[in-house]
């Protein structure tokens, strides 16, 4: 009887091990325009979690510049090119190691059209470093 109990024991505290490790791995989400906006230059990583769900739908896509920047937020990066072509990204996460400058860094990088309706060209997800 002990013996059966103490198998019982340690077939409760595997599973619970394992249930544990899998509720660590990273949580992919969908996209929500609140949750991105509130993770201020990806902080509390809620933008990680829905990067995957933003590059593969169509929530971006032949989008104008105005209606970008009411889904993602103003905390955004700006650069206009010579040709006419604009881009904004936006920062996903950012690591740190001893130094001042971030170690890692992953940005949202989406470009516009030259055209006067500035609608969205082209999304990419832009990283440097190591995590």
């Amino acid at each position: 009887m002990v013996r059966l109990q103490i198998k019982i024991t340690y077939c409760l505290l595997g599973l619970i091990l394992c249930l544990g490790i899998v509720s660590c791995t990273n949580k992919k989400n969908k996209f929500d325009s609140k949750a991105w906006k509130a993770d201020h230059a990806g902080r509390t990583a809620k933008r990680s979690a829905m990067i995957d769900d933003l590059l593969q739908s169509d929530t971006l896509k032949q989008k104008r510049l105005k209606e970008v920047i009411d889904l993602l937020g103003t905390d955004y990066y700006a650069q206009l090119e010579l040709d006419g072509t604009m881009t904004l990204s936006y920062v996903v996460e950012e690591a740190y190691g001893w130094g001042i400058d971030p170690k890692y860094n992953a940005d949202l990088v989406i470009t516009f059209d030259k055209d006067s309706l500035r609608t969205v060209k082209n999304i990419t997800l832009e990283e440097t470093g190591e995590k």
